[in-house]
């Protein structure tokens, strides 16, 4: 699968076996990563705050909840890689759509409270959206991993998306929901650099795939889109950003996996309308967890340290 930054080569069709191994770490990663957000949230509430920011950080960095969670947060990022090795971008970016239904009840165990009928409807309904999607549309794997001319397309592109969001959002009253759409366009274009550098490395560890364009290319995607998430929730509320943010990156990853990567959908009339159906399904579960008091609460009790999610 790829097989290099700008390779062509054709790539094996995913059988059964791989489409369940590439699905299945593509939410033990969401779990892993939202685990360990949860953790530092835990660690942050735990740390009385001092009058200097920098102090109250270093204590809480010092946590042991917290260290956990870094490497909790680690270890699911290395995960996503591994699974965006094994199957196809669609496929593992819709199910990382599955991280806003563990933040929930995570955010609940955190904050010590029950979850709600709202919460258990929207799990559900996000659930029962993804797998329906999935079943209609049987995204299939990469056939190529892009060109110099396609690459350079999809960089400029997102660029000039970024930067109009940014501009109306600047001057909107819908400014939180604004700046996560665009911090999801960063997090599914890292998801697309994360694939190549996970197909690189998966075609034989060195030291030059391990280091190469892709990596660092992920890695300031990653830094990028975590600081305009943050522009996004200190704007409003948790709810509208991390909606927004949640539903543009599968979409931006879907298609880029769809041109550069040459994955195929199952395109027909029936399946367009399942899947219509399923997004907006989806969709409407993944507003209602965002509303969740267990969410909310973890917005009032704002960390000390502020962490990325989701995305890749």
């Amino acid at each position: 699968m790829g097989g290099g930054w700008w390779s062509g080569v054709m790539a094996v069709a995913m059988s059964p076996a791989a489409v369940t191994v590439s699905a299945t770490l593509a939410v033990a990663s969401a779990f892993t990563y939202t685990l360990g957000l949860a953790l530092q949230q835990k660690a942050n509430l735990a740390t009385p705050y001092e009058s200097s920011t920098g102090r109250t950080a270093l204590r809480v960095v010092r946590q042991p909840w917290w260290l956990a969670g870094f490497g909790l947060g680690v270890i699911g990022f290395v995960m996503h890689g591994v699974s965006l090795a094994a199957g196809s971008l669609t496929l593992v970016q819709v199910l990382q759509v599955s991280q806003i239904v563990f933040m929930v009840p995570l955010s609940a165990w955190v904050g010590h409270l029950a979850l709600g009928r709202q919460d258990w409807l929207g799990g559900a309904l996000v659930a029962g959206g993804l797998i329906g999607l999935l079943v209609a549309a049987r995204p299939g794997d990469d056939t190529r991993a892009g060109t110099p001319a396609s690459w350079t397309a999809v960089t400029l592109l997102a660029v000039a998306v970024v930067a109009v969001l940014l501009v109306v959002a600047h001057r909107s009253p819908w400014r939180a929901p604004i700046l996560g759409a665009a911090a999801g366009v960063i997090f599914g274009v890292e998801a697309a650099t994360l694939k190549v550098a996970s197909d690189d490395l998966a075609d034989g560890f060195s030291l030059g795939a391990l280091l190469g364009l892709a990596t660092w290319a992920t890695l300031g995607a990653a830094v990028v889109g975590v600081f305009i998430q943050n522009l996004a929730l200190r704007s409003g509320s948790l709810a509208s950003a991390q909606a927004s943010l949640t539903i543009s990156s599968p979409i931006v990853s879907g298609l880029i996996g769809a041109w550069l990567f040459g994955e195929r959908l199952d395109v027909n009339p029936a399946t367009v309308v399942a899947a219509v159906v399923c997004v907006v399904v989806a969709t409407a579960g993944v507003v209602m967890l965002s509303r969740s008091d267990a969410l909310v609460a973890a917005e009032v009790a704002a960390p000390a340290v502020a962490g990325s999610a989701g995305t890749a």
